[in-house]
């Protein structure tokens, strides 16, 4: 251009000394008037950690009129002051980012520059700011604690300087070793972040914290901090829970304070137990028994704190919950009934604390109160124990026992502890016919047993297999009855009876009443077979015209006979309805006395015979 315009100025026939005077003041006035080449400014500079090669990026420079791109220049040293010798050259315009392989940055540390060269003789050319990788402030986690909700808060030192963009939140997982970000946290004065992704109930979570740039530049990793991880078992039998947790891992040993073992029972406090600083000195797991007798609740919780020795950090564990199954050993057991069946069973009855943790209930008998037996093994149900629980004695056979028998309730929990219920002792009676008075005498005993008061006793008698009469009510004190049964008629001359008692059940701790009866053993009397024989009789008469003994009772043999006075048979049958019309041969016998024998054996096998004479009155 300079050229076309130095020609154009000769071909204008100017003086040659002016001409030479306009070109160079043309010349020098385009010189002062050229732009410099500007340079591109580089933007980050990082380091990949893994390979040490450094990624290197910066903004597109404006392009000058002047001459066509070139190239980009970049030069890197090793001190911000240099010397500085060609990394690379990048001919490509839009190009923005170089990698710098084989710098070896984690090693040395890079400074590096930049310029732009163009088609532009003589212009100046700008070079960019020398730039180093940013160093970013580590961050200091201050504690890592968990909350109620078993989220985990992550807390750190505030960055002394504004050059983070953020920090991201990473965790190392168990059993690699290797770290994955959790979330990153925007802004360089944030110190706090919620994991609520972790499960610090199932295990100790290890937590790193790093500052990073918008260049991909991060921190140096941290010290890492755990969290506490608390687990809990509970021994029903021994009534006490162990506590075990993993120690607080990130402040040095000698800082921990101490530990504190918050216990809660249903939402309140029960416990805040001190377990000192012992614990960081012997290793972990750590571990404390915590005794829970008599404790009385559902919802037992345990949380462990760390407390730093500068007063202002602590750390919580994951809160452990459990339900509060301490052994249950039975509160209360109780007889309700022992009673004696008609067949000779004894029915019992017993109150059972529901609450308890049994496993089985042992039935006890004797025929006395020290000498007590277990004679069955009754298991509780799956679905727990029943207030109210029943066992039927197949193998007493009270009816056949001379005396009373004793029962008692044995209950056997999960552990193997026994509670043992107070003794019942049933109604025992006895009868026996006094041949002198006609009488069945009735003596018998009073039911014992705890919690109850008597309130009456009453004599049945049988009538039939199955069905009973009272005969007499009397209070507790009456424990005899005499039972005239000289003239009373029994089809098989055997007469039964029980005795039924009523009493009152209570009791006032469980608001339980109840009026209840039970009975005694089943007594039989066998009395003497019962044979009537007339004095006389009238052949051809009105009234006892035909002579034959009378039976109360059935029998299996059955032998009559009648004599003379010289011994000779005049009549004999056994059948049961027949009788003598006073003859013999068709011929009717005189008035006199006539010899009658009678045999009889009934069902039973007893045998009962009759002699004695009979006035033959025409």
């Amino acid at each position: 251009n300079n050229c076309r315009i130095g020609r154009h100025l000769m071909n204008m026939h100017l003086p040659k000394h002016i001409t030479l005077l306009l070109i160079v003041l043309f010349s020098s006035a385009i010189a002062l008037k050229a732009q410099p080449i500007p340079a591109p400014q580089i933007t980050c500079v990082a380091t990949n950690e893994q390979t040490g090669d450094v990624s290197i990026s910066w903004d597109l420079p404006t392009v000058q009129p002047c001459g066509g791109f070139i190239e980009y220049v970049i030069l890197g040293g090793l001190t911000p002051t240099g010397p500085f010798n060609l990394v690379a050259t990048i001919t490509n315009q839009t190009t923005a980012t170089f990698s710098h392989v084989g710098a070896n940055a984690t090693v040395v540390d890079w400074y590096y520059k930049m310029y732009m060269r163009q088609n532009c003789p003589g212009a100046p050319v700008d070079t960019s700011a020398v730039i180093g990788e940013q160093v970013l402030y580590t961050p200091t986690i201050n504690y890592v604690t968990v909350l109620p909700d078993n989220t985990v808060e992550i807390n750190w030192q505030q960055s002394p300087n504004t050059a983070p963009d953020g920090f991201e939140v990473q965790f190392v997982e168990p059993g690699t070793g290797l770290r994955s970000t959790i979330d990153s946290v925007l802004g360089a004065s944030a110190t706090t972040f919620i994991d609520v992704t972790g499960s610090p109930e199932t295990g100790s979570i290890e937590y790193y914290v790093q500052a990073y740039d918008n260049c991909n530049n991060t921190s140096g990793p941290n010290p890492t901090h755990s969290t506490i991880n608390l687990a809990s078992t509970i021994n029903s039998c021994a009534q006490e829970v162990t506590v075990s947790f993993t120690p607080y891992i990130g402040w040095p040993a000698d800082s921990i304070q101490n530990y504190d073992l918050l216990v809660t029972l249903d939402g309140n406090q029960v416990g805040l137990v001190d377990l000192g600083n012992s614990f960081a000195a012997a290793g972990g797991p750590y571990s404390y028994v915590y005794d829970i007798a008599g404790l009385v609740g559902d919802s037992l919780t345990f949380t462990v704190t760390a407390n730093h020795i500068n007063g202002l950090f602590s750390s919580n564990s994951n809160v452990e919950g459990l339900r509060l199954n301490a052994l249950r050993s039975t509160a209360f057991n109780y007889i309700k009934s022992a009673n004696i069946e008609v067949n000779g069973t004894v029915e019992l009855e017993w109150l059972a604390d529901t609450a308890a943790d049994l496993s089985y209930f042992l039935i006890k008998r004797g025929l006395d109160s020290l000498t007590l037996e277990v004679i069955d093994t009754v298991a509780v149900a799956p679905g727990g124990v029943s207030f109210e629980n029943a066992y039927t004695d197949l193998t007493a056979d009270a009816n056949e026992q001379r005396g009373s028998l004793y029962y008692q309730i044995e209950t056997l929990d999960t552990c193997g502890f026994t509670t043992n219920s107070a003794i019942a002792k049933t109604i025992f009676l006895t009868a026996n016919f006094n041949d002198k008075t006609g009488d069945n005498e009735l003596e018998w005993t009073n039911y014992e047993q705890e919690r109850i008061i008597l309130l009456n006793s009453t004599p049945y008698r049988f009538i039939s297999t199955t069905v009973l009469v009272p005969i007499e009510t009397f209070i507790p004190d009456t424990l005899s009855y005499l039972d005239p049964v000289a003239t009373a008629i029994s089809s098989d001359g055997s007469f039964c009876y029980r005795i039924q008692s009523e009493y009152q059940f209570r009791v006032n701790d469980l608001r339980y009443s109840r009026t209840l009866v039970t009975h005694s053993n089943t007594q039989c009397v066998d009395l003497p077979p019962v044979i009537y024989i007339p004095n006389a009789f009238v052949p051809g008469g009105t009234v006892n015209d035909n002579f034959k003994p009378v039976l109360l009772f059935p029998v299996e043999e059955y032998e009559f006979r009648i004599y003379d006075r010289w011994g000779k048979e005049l009549f004999g049958t056994e059948d049961i309805i027949g009788g003598w019309d006073g003859s013999f041969n068709g011929e009717k016998q005189p008035t006199g006395g006539y010899v009658y024998f009678v045999r009889v054996k009934t069902v039973e096998g007893r045998v009962e015979e009759r002699r004695g004479v009979v006035a033959l009155i025409r």
